[in-house]
């Protein structure tokens, strides 16, 4: 039975936490590891870590991570043609497109299209800056935890900062807060709720931040789980059994599970200057996903813990959870919301054929995932026309839809996909073990250059 739990424990460790690697940012981790790297900060549900680390449960507790920012870099390095193709720019000598002057060159353009993406964001409708507050407010806490980390000496070190460490954010998290309080637009709602978390104001009811609630959001969007997931949280925290119970019940009548996480990355597509060089189009949609990563998720591990293999032997417990994984795997837009379904469907029962092609999909989705951030590298024209797809995709259907759009358009069948997924995961889990293992002998050796978490 521990056997079992230690499993289990490990398949949310590997696949919830992990999924931070959604979609562009996973495989820059690998690609871009010799160029540097610029802070970010990734919502405790989306950190990545080692198999039974301990996950913090309160989705306002950030952690530094690393995010690539840099200049892109050729999709098939292994053929190593002297004249490259980067889109917008026509073809350039692989010496140039590698040079330090080139890297520099593009980071600090790349810095200048997100300002100005903020700034056409903040000039659009509601909900545009809505987007434009939220990112001024992920780049204040990064900022804020960066600082925190240096001086803490190791990034594990770093929690939430105190309030006068983001004294940058109050302009914009009271701003965002009013808004979402005129606004009848629940994705509104929702970054003004991730905002007021991301800085402490909500719990502490300070500022714009005492005008909003779990409630109202909850009756702007009453379809969906995620606020009630949030209000979960807070009954846990406050010890409110009554409230934790019933915001269970709602999550397992939803009829949507809608994190809003596409948003921002949609609203760059459409927002972003029309004469920012299109190679740099995937590395500002990645600097986006990583600020719309950083924002607090849903407390899923909350939902996990009340559907626990002990919990659900109860009849009305397991009447619930099977709703709660019903909700977060067929009507789930996230691959976070799969992963957690997934996990909850094998506590309540589903049958071994239901396990078996949700797990299909979700390695499929995993697969698509890599192949999409691989795309970051690619200076073709082609690549920056399929990543500025995803990102709009992203915006308009949601995660898991535009990686059903890339599975379905890469011709290949589900299983195959899941069984490359796989042994690409078992290659990596060799990798990382052998790795450890040179780590634990005494003897010094040369720092790597792969950026680490």
């Amino acid at each position: 039975m521990r056997g079992d739990r230690e499993r289990e424990s490990w398949r949310i460790d590997a696949w919830g936490r992990g999924v931070v690697v959604v979609c562009l940012v996973l495989a820059a981790l690998a690609y871009w590891h010799r160029h540097p790297v610029a802070p970010a900060t990734v919502s405790a549900e989306r950190v990545a870590a080692a198999p039974g680390q301990p996950r913090a449960s309160a989705p306002q507790r950030q952690q530094p991570a690393v995010v690539p920012t840099a200049a892109p870099r050729v999709a098939a390095a292994e053929e190593r043609p002297a004249q490259v193709e980067v889109c917008g720019l026509g073809s350039l000598a692989r010496a140039e497109l590698e040079s330090e002057a080139f890297r520099k060159r593009t980071l600090t353009d790349v810095d200048t299209a997100l300002r100005r993406l903020i700034e056409r964001l903040l000039a659009g409708d509601a909900r545009a800056r809505a987007a434009g507050l939220s990112m001024q407010v992920a780049q204040q806490v990064g900022v804020a935890l960066e600082q925190r980390s240096r001086i803490a000496g190791t990034p594990a070190a770093a929690s939430a900062p105190p309030d006068d460490d983001v004294a940058g954010a109050t302009q914009p998290v009271n701003a965002l807060a009013k808004l979402a309080v005129d606004s009848r637009d629940p994705a509104v709602y929702a970054l003004a709720v991730q905002a007021c978390q991301s800085t402490g104001a909500l719990e502490g009811r300070r500022g714009g931040c005492q005008l909003i609630s779990y409630d109202q959001w909850a009756q702007l969007d009453a379809r969906n789980a995620v606020p009630w997931m949030f209000a979960a949280e807070a009954a846990q925290n406050r010890r409110d059994g009554g409230a934790f119970a019933e915001a269970m019940y709602r999550i397992a009548h939803a009829q949507a599970s809608e994190t809003f996480f596409g948003l921002l990355p949609g609203l760059a597509r459409t927002h972003l200057p029309a004469d920012v060089p299109a190679y740099l189009w995937p590395a500002v949609y990645t600097r986006v996903i990583a600020m719309q990563a950083s924002l607090p998720m849903p407390g899923y591990q909350r939902v996990a813990q009340y559907c626990s293999n002990d919990a659900v032997k109860d009849a009305n417990r397991l009447q619930v959870c099977t709703g709660i994984a019903g909700v977060l795997l067929e009507r789930g837009t996230s691959l976070i919301d799969h992963n957690f379904g997934l996990t909850i469907a094998r506590r309540v029962g589903w049958s071994e054929s239901q396990l078996a092609q949700a797990e299909l999909k979700r390695e499929a989705y995993g697969h698509a995932a890599v192949s999409v951030g691989k795309l970051l590298e690619d200076t073709r024209c082609e690549g920056v026309r399929q990543v500025n797809e995803y990102a709009q995709q992203m915006g308009a259907r949601g995660e898991i839809a535009a990686l059903q759009q890339v599975v379905e358009r890469s011709g290949r069948s589900l299983e195959s996909l899941a069984a490359e997924h796989r042994a690409s995961a078992q290659r990596l889990l060799q990798q990382g073990q052998q790795q450890g293992a040179q780590q634990a002998q005494p003897v010094v050796a040369a720092p790597s250059m792969l950026a680490t978490r």
